[in-house]
């Protein structure tokens, strides 16, 4: 007599869709819910389409996971849980949908469906930048409703006082207050509230906190990368390249932002030689430099017009294969712009072109200048008017540069004609 066979029911299928959950193949997880299922006749649970629309939250694909709670649950005669709405507003917060996932927490209120701390962290955490006043008074409504804020609920709302320094340490208070120890994330995302509000001194108390509680708060590269370039906007320098030789005697490893942030401090300062030592340095260190390097580096040399060493790094760029970006070129066209033949601005501005790089005021401002003060100066006027053809509104220096080659050039028409219209674009000189 044959064996039968066992066919598979509904929680091998619920065990599927979660394996296909957890390796991020949310499209297998939908054709096993949509198709396999309804052909076989096994009828999916809460728990199934709860594991689907975690596997497209993983996904990113925020529209099936919602399509899925509002449309194929209810067709199924299905009844959307607590799990469901937080699954979803999981999968709006990791794809940027804060208006849905806050939308999806109130809603939960008036169906009934109790919210949990995973649902207000995933709502809080997709609060971005302009968001933060919502964040926090999502995580004061917490305890309103008897649920209890834990570290991942203040991270969150830390996180999103990015640009709004004060409140950051507000939450960062409000944690020890309420008996929450801040953990390595909470102090590294505050200095970094610090950081882009400018106030390196307390980005610097914070870190020195950090350093004090060794093997309890444990700094990291983080946390001094933002210090670093809380100094770096405060035109702290010395501070800067101080914490950057300090990370590797607290343990921490030095990496192309900390080192980076640490050149920019000194150009921004007018120590272009010490940037470039500590360009230097940093591939001695076993630390290869980016983009942002290389761009710190040939701004340094910019503004004592080194041209000879901005093209050599533009072409080291080229070299070991980053792609310079719009900023390489500015400042290099800048860094050229006191050479005697313009052709080499010229040479990279077609550069760009054929790169498909936009340039932008900078640029042409660059290229502009390098041709008015040259032996070209009559192509001023034409590169003004490529400017304007592509939609790049000129300033004041622009027309400045542009007036000059005109007077050089012998052209007091064509100077006068410039000058009115700057008038005309509001442009005073």
């Amino acid at each position: 007599m044959p064996k039968a066979r066992a066919m598979p029911d509904e929680v091998s299928y619920n065990a599927a869709i979660s394996g296909f959950s957890k390796a991020s193949q949310w499209q297998l997880a939908l054709v096993v819910l949509h198709e396999t299922m309804p052909c076989i006749r096994v009828s999916p649970g809460e728990i199934t389409c709860n594991a689907a629309i975690t596997s497209c939250e993983k996904g990113l694909q925020w529209q099936l996971a919602l399509r899925l709670l509002e449309v194929s649950m209810p067709r199924m005669g299905l009844i959307a849980n607590r799990i469901s709405y937080s699954s979803l507003i999981s999968a709006c917060e990791k794809s940027g949908q804060w208006k849905l996932a806050v939308g999806t927490l109130r809603k939960m209120s008036k169906l009934k469906v109790s919210p949990n701390e995973i649902s207000f962290n995933a709502a809080i955490s997709a609060c971005g930048n302009d968001q933060w006043p919502l964040a926090i008074r999502m995580l004061g409504q917490m305890p309103e409703i008897r649920l209890t804020p834990d570290s991942i609920s203040y991270n969150a709302a830390i996180t999103s006082c990015r640009e709004a320094w004060k409140r950051a340490l507000g939450v960062l208070s409000l944690m020890s207050d309420k008996r929450v120890a801040p953990d390595q994330f909470s102090r590294s995302a505050t200095i970094s509230a610090c950081e882009k509000g400018a106030a390196w001194q307390l980005a610097l108390s914070l870190l020195q906190a950090a350093s004090d509680l060794w093997g309890v708060v444990l700094p990291n590269e983080v946390s001094y990368g933002a210090a670093i370039r809380a100094c770096e906007k405060g035109g702290q320098w010395p501070l800067a390249v101080g914490l950057l030789a300090k990370m590797p005697e607290m343990r921490v490893q030095q990496n192309e932002i900390s080192w980076s942030a640490s050149m920019s401090a000194c150009e921004k300062s007018g120590q272009w030689q010490l940037a470039l030592h500590l360009f230097v340095r940093m591939r001695f260190a076993g630390v290869v430099p980016d983009r942002v390097s290389y761009n710190v580096a040939i701004s340094a040399c910019e503004n004592v017009n080194r041209s000879v060493e901005a093209l050599q790094l533009l072409l080291e760029m080229q070299a070991v294969r980053l792609e310079p970006d719009v900023v390489t070129y500015s400042t290099v066209v800048s860094a050229c712009e006191d050479l005697e033949s313009p052709a080499k601005v010229l040479e990279l501005l077609a550069e760009m072109e054929a790169r498909r790089l936009e340039a932008n005021v900078l640029t042409y401002n660059g290229a502009i200048l390098g041709c008015s003060k040259g032996t070209s100066p009559e192509k001023a006027s034409q590169l003004l008017d490529e400017m304007k053809a592509k939609q790049v509104r000129p300033d004041p220096l622009t027309y400045t540069a542009a007036i000059r080659g005109a007077e050089r050039c012998g052209q007091p028409c064509q100077a006068v004609k410039l000058l009115a219209e700057a008038h005309s674009w509001s442009i005073t000189l």
